[in-house]
Order: structure tokens, then C-alpha cells, then sequence
């Protein structure tokens, strides 16, 4: 089989509230397909702000590569557009090394659920294509459980649907 053109890898996006196990979910799904995570979280992108956040630690970051954790100080401005760039560049780099790029964030305050055009992700809300496809929303999330959210995420294998 030819593997499929870069820019048809796709971009799996992880995305709903604070505390609700985005980051254990992004690390098990990670592992499991052969993804790189992408920061997409207005708190994690900055030093210093692990708690609160659920950052990933050291030892997350060794089993699984991580990028735009800990890019900025506290006291530095990383606008939408200044992440959208970086974003981009890190999407790029995962997908031309053949892997599929996660992008894991927050709420409505952070860049995953901001972002509508370019190499932004889609919103997290019921007309995001997670949901059209089947996927589980955040809300399902909330209500069911990280365990079941995976097990949905898994049985689609082919995540070119995403």
C-alpha cells in the first residue's frame, strides 16, 4: 500500500472543559495510533503552569513527543494568530514524519476551540465533525466517561472520517 500523501494525514482533535481527562484520553490515543500532541490549551503553552493544568510530565513527554508546552513566560502575549503559526509549523513537522498530529485543548478560551480557518481546529460543539461522524463530543465525555470516549475513538480506525 502507498502510504497517503502529508497533507491527507488527518488532524485528530481532543477538545472540551477543564479536569475532564484530556490528557490521560490524548496520551492512551497517542500511544495507541502512532500520534504526536500538540498543545492547544491557553495555560499550557506558558512555563510555570503546571498546576491547574494537568500538564503532562516528563515521563508523559518521553512516551509520547509533546509540542508548544511551556513556549512562553507567564508574562509574554502568544496571540491567536502568533499560535496558529506555530501550530501550523508543529502539524507540519508531526505529519512529515508520517504521524498523525493530536491537537489536545480546553475550552473557550483556548486555541482548539477559537480556531475556525486554516490550520485551526474545528470548534468543539455538536456541529464539529467529531460529531457528525459519530465520534464522541465533550459533553458525551462529561457524561459517560474517558474509558467509553476511547473505546469510541479506537472503533474508528480509519480517522481520515474524523
Amino acid at each position: 500500500m502507498v502510504p497517503a500523501p502529508v497533507e491527507d494525514l488527518p488532524l485528530v482533535v481532543i477538545c472540551g472543559p477543564t479536569a475532564v481527562g484530556k490528557t490521560a484520553a490524548s496520551l492512551s490515543l497517542a500511544q495507541r495510533i502512532g500520534a504526536e500532541i500538540i498543545a492547544a490549551d491557553s495555560r499550557t503553552i506558558y512555563r510555570f503552569m503546571d498546576i491547574g493544568t494537568a500538564k503532562p510530565t516528563p515521563e508523559d513527554r518521553r512516551v509520547v513527543p509533546h509540542h508548544l508546552l511551556d513556549i512562553a513566560d507567564p508574562d509574554e502575549v502568544i496571540t491567536l494568530a502568533t499560535y496558529r503559526r506555530l501550530a501550523g509549523e508543529a502539524i507540519a513537522q508531526v505529519r512529515g514524519r508520517g504521524r498523525t498530529p493530536l491537537l489536545v485543548g480546553g475550552t473557550d478560551d483556548s486555541p482548539a476551540s477559537n480556531s475556525r480557518s486554516g490550520v485551526s481546529p474545528p470548534a468543539c460543539d455538536s456541529r464539529s465533525s467529531s460529531a457528525r461522524s459519530g465520534i464522541s463530543t465533550s459533553r458525551e465525555r462529561c457524561s459517560f466517561g474517558a474509558k467509553r470516549l476511547f473505546r469510541r475513538l479506537i472503533r474508528h480506525r480509519d480517522l481520515a472520517t474524523l
